[in-house]
């Protein structure tokens, strides 16, 4: 008898058990609308995994994502294996960017979280087909269903909490303090032992001691791997790619370093407007012409009005003040535009506000008064930008 049928009559957790118990080998095919999963078996074993959708175990894919492969490496891989139909595992080895214990890591982590998305599928429609291809590339540690099952009702237990606070990829993050304020050399090589000797210790009675909120030795290697990727810079869908936890790991971790108070979210705020180059001039040209305009009314006004010494000097000096805000705001707005203008024709924006300079998308008097520099508190952040 096949084994196919609807996953609102028999979930995937069961699928894996029946397949596991049997020590099936063939190919499990799940699918949903035009997205298709198919899980290999051998013996029972799962051996691969692949996907005709976005995520797909694209290994060349996720090491250029994690800057491990420059983009010449990248078409190298998937032009020789397309033309010499190789493994790309094997391709990767050879040309030796990461290690091949570290690749297999890689590549069954992102295998066993492939599987586990389909955990929360509650419909869609499966069939199993003994036959397992010829060509099929084992190039992961056959990882037991048992394992899965586990991992998968764990991700479904904690996924809802973590994504009531890790869940906006374009966020950036900040740290507020560092591990290394919190510990000394004593305390940092015990915990180094403990990590090192841990899967051999046998757990201790009771239940754990738990740590004063924020302290170090509430972190394990997760979050310190990520304390390191966090500048204030990179987004939350760029740290999953670089740091090579998986996207559940990556938040599960970010979400405990906002608990234990180590990092926070950065507030910026995007523009509005995305002008073109004309339109940067012409924005800047209209705001210095208005201005000057209200700036003579008012000059007039206090001329014409009779009033006394006293009163000519405060009035004069509220107009002053009123101009000073009136031409930062004019300059903001200018760089904002021109800042706008830059990230359409690069790609991201610049690191620097002197390199819109250097692009002729502003005037040196935007960041130069007379003699002195215009103090602007400008940070580049991921795909956006705090001006201040």
């Amino acid at each position: 008898m096949a084994l196919q049928g609807s996953l609102s009559d028999f979930g995937i957790a069961e699928i894996l058990q029946l397949l596991s118990t049997q020590q099936k080998t063939g190919v499990l095919y799940v699918s949903l609308a035009e997205l298709e999963i198919s899980i290999s078996f051998i013996s029972g074993k799962i051996v691969a995994c692949q996907s005709n959708g976005d995520n797909n175990v694209d290994l060349p894919m996720i090491l250029s994502k994690a800057n491990l492969l420059t983009k010449e490496q990248f078409s190298y891989i998937k032009k020789t294996s397309k033309n010499n139909n190789a493994d790309e595992f094997q391709i990767i080895t050879e040309m030796k960017v990461i290690s091949a214990d570290e690749l297999v890591r890689i590549k069954n982590l992102y295998t066993e979280e492939l599987i586990c998305s389909l955990f929360s599928w509650k419909e869609g429609k499966y069939q199993f087909d003994t036959l397992l291809p010829n060509d099929i590339y084992r190039d992961i540690e056959p990882i037991s269903p048992q394992n899965v099952l586990m991992e998968g009702y764990r991700r479904l237990d904690e996924w809802p909490l973590i994504r009531a606070k890790v869940n906006n990829y374009g966020i950036v993050y900040h740290a507020i303090k560092d591990v290394g304020d919190l510990e000394n050399d004593a305390q940092a090589l015990e915990r180094l032992l403990d990590d090192a000797f841990s899967e051999f210790a046998e757990a201790p009675a009771g239940p754990p001691k738990k740590q004063a909120i924020g302290s170090a030795a509430n972190l394990g290697a997760h979050e310190r791997v990520l304390l390191k990727l966090i500048d204030g810079k990179v987004t939350v869908e760029a740290l999953v790619n670089r740091s090579l936890l998986g996207e559940f790991e990556t938040c599960k971790a970010l979400f405990t370093l906002q608990n234990e108070g180590f990092i926070e979210p950065l507030k910026v705020k995007r523009s509005k407007a995305v002008p073109g180059r004309a339109r940067v001039a012409n924005q800047t040209a209209l705001a210095i012409a208005v201005n000057a305009l209200i700036l003579a009314s008012l000059v007039g006004i206090i001329l014409l009005i009779p009033q006394s010494k006293s009163e000519f000097q405060l009035n004069s000096k509220e107009v002053m003040n009123n101009v000073t805000r009136r031409l930062k705001n004019n300059r903001k707005t200018a760089i904002i535009s021109a800042l706008e203008v830059y990230r359409i024709e690069h790609g991201d924006y610049p690191e620097s506000l002197s390199l819109l300079l250097e692009e002729g998308l502003i005037d040196e008097s935007l960041l130069v008064r007379g003699s002195k520099q215009i103090s602007w508190r400008y940070t580049s952040i991921g795909d956006d930008y705090d001006l201040r």
